[in-house]
């Protein structure tokens, strides 16, 4: 009785061990095909985009046919929203490389001025549209400066 009860428990553990060790490598499949999937839709997305913010530069620098005031404005928010979403693709590329161990993150101080001023020319033209009023007022880096 004892040895069949021993012999069940080996048994169990046995499986178990197997049935971990399936559900890791199952994981690390999963994992893996994540960060080659990121990898390649950064890659995707960029290539694109590189192409919109070329051409609102060229529609910017064109001298033959310059832009009127209200065109200058939507090429240049176009470009900012462009580059945004460039840097949100190259942010998705990095992580996918810390997630691979690729890469390093450091930690540093960031302007919160220029990071809500960004989220506020970023929403500027849906703001417009629906006539809603957005400001900001009495921001200072000094909070960033002195760490928070």
């Amino acid at each position: 009785m004892i040895k069949t009860l021993q012999n069940e428990n080996i048994t169990e553990r046995k499986n178990n061990k197997r049935i971990l060790l399936q559900s890791k490598e199952q994981a690390d499949r999963a994992n893996q095909t994540k960060s080659e999937f990121l990898s390649r839709m950064s890659h995707e997305l960029r290539t694109p985009m590189n192409a919109i913010l070329g051409f609102t530069q060229l529609m910017e620098m064109d001298i033959e046919s310059p832009l009127v005031d209200h065109q200058r404005e939507y090429v240049e928010h176009i470009s900012f929203a462009g580059k945004h979403l460039l840097k949100l693709i190259n942010e998705i590329l990095e992580l996918s490389n810390v997630e691979s161990g690729n890469t390093k993150v450091f930690m540093e101080p960031v302007s919160l001025v220029e990071v809500v001023e960004d989220a506020i020319a970023i929403s500027k033209p849906l703001t417009d549209q629906n006539s809603i009023s957005l400001e900001c007022q009495n921001i200072s880096d000094d909070f960033t400066k002195k760490g928070g």
